[in-house]
């Protein structure tokens, strides 16, 4: 008897997908992927080998941090040009 396939899990999918739009520079949506890429490893975890998609929600939390890091470095970007041009 062979055993079923692993489903995977939907959330992993939503998740990276929503860390590469972060990636665009949508900080609250690349942080929300991070946020949703925690659960759903931790769902995938606690599933023992019934869900898949550990990989995905792997690199929705990578991608996700990248995305973060980014945003933050745009915005401390445009402080800065602010304060030097007299902007702000």
């Amino acid at each position: 008897m062979t055993d079923a396939p692993t489903r995977t899990d939907e959330g992993a999918t939503v998740a990276l997908l929503l860390s590469v739009i972060g990636l665009l520079g949508c900080l609250p949506v690349g942080a929300v992927g991070v946020a949703m890429g925690y659960s759903a490893r931790a769902r995938i975890r606690a599933a023992d080998g019934a869900l898949g998609g550990a990989r995905s929600a792997a690199a929705a939390i990578v991608v996700g941090w990248v995305a973060v890091g980014v945003s933050v470095v745009a915005l401390l970007a445009l402080v800065v040009a602010m304060a030097v041009t007299g902007s702000g």
